[in-house]
């Protein structure tokens, strides 16, 4: 298919969350065993006379690299760009209001002329549906670093199903979107760690859970001494600090440990259990030095803990 495209070949990737992934050569990908193997065809591809091929992914959340890789293999790229939806946003918002204020013509790839507030018309449109749809709201409230990378804790406003295909609770989750939702996530140069979102309800759910006092006020204080000190490193069995179930078996829980001998060290992590999706392979989770950074200095994290209605509220009033 890609023998009867001509010109420079070029892989654009558009998504929610961005990374930086932009501007890699092709020769620079990790090379595979058989690439004939590997058929990965992307959302979109546009032949632009004889002299550029344009090939789109499309997401309504974070880029896959493996994905775009092998992409760019079928493509015959030579690089591939990513830009997010909010970059697309405020380009379209440029071009509706250039700083020359210069009114113009748009002439179409075949030659045919676009009066220029039909063209304007068309971008409004299609930024607002940008802006409404795909670039939700949102901002890191809490951040720590780590060996290869940043653990970071955010909220999101308009936060739909597919970002709670794991929720916890009885009641199911109807349209409009989740008005306000956390996120907890440890990402990298070479770690892309799985997000795990938490409603209010299910937050809330959570930290009553939680049935040692000295366990929550540690968590609220960055201080997981009495937490370790309950460890017992001589068994593969962790501690389990919070933990909410609903009735279709669906899970979510703070637990620290190895992880059932999965890790060399002991660690505090988030993570989850449904019927429907596998378990996090990378699920957020945190030394006693990372979490104490996360949550030193911070007193809308510490809220979160002890407080976490009035942080809700907050995060809500700010979309």
């Amino acid at each position: 298919m890609t023998k009867t495209r001509n010109g420079r070949k070029v892989l654009l990737g558009l998504a929610t969350d961005g990374h930086a992934y932009s501007e890699i050569k092709i020769d620079e990908f990790s090379p595979e065993s058989d690439i004939t193997t590997s058929k990965s065809i992307p959302d979109l591809v546009i032949q632009l006379g004889g002299k550029l091929v344009i090939a789109i992914e499309a997401k309504d959340g974070g880029f896959s690299r493996t994905q775009l890789e092998n992409h760019a293999r079928w493509l015959g790229a030579e690089s591939f760009e990513t830009v997010t939806w909010r970059d697309l946003a405020g380009h379209l918002d440029s071009l509706q209001n250039p700083s020359s204020g210069v009114e113009s013509e748009t002439k179409s790839i075949n030659g045919t002329t676009i009066p220029s507030n039909s063209v304007k018309l068309l971008l409004r449109q299609y930024e607002r549906v940008l802006r409404t749809q795909l670039v939700p709201e949102s901002r890191v409230i809490a951040s720590s670093e780590y060996s290869t990378g940043e653990n970071y804790v955010k909220y999101q406003s308009d936060v739909g199903n597919k970002h709670l295909n794991d929720w916890v609770g009885d009641d199911s989750i109807d349209s409009p979107p989740v008005p306000v939702a956390i996120c907890f996530r440890a990402s990298g140069e070479n770690t892309n760690g799985d997000r795990l979102w938490f409603t209010r309800e299910e937050w809330l759910s959570l930290l009553k859970s939680i049935n040692k006092p000295a366990y929550h006020r540690g968590l609220s204080q960055g201080d997981l001494s009495s937490i370790v000190t309950d460890y017992n490193p001589s068994n593969d069995e962790d501690i389990t600090i919070a933990h909410i179930e609903d009735s279709a078996g669906n899970e979510k829980m703070i637990r620290y440990g190895t992880g059932g001998g999965d890790r060399d060290s002991a660690l505090l992590y988030m993570t989850r259990s449904t019927a429907q999706n596998s378990p996090l392979r990378q699920p957020p989770m945190y030394n006693v030095d990372e979490f104490d950074k996360l949550i030193a200095d911070n007193l809308q994290i510490k809220h979160l803990f002890t407080n976490p209605e009035k942080v809700f509220d907050e995060l809500q009033c700010k979309v």
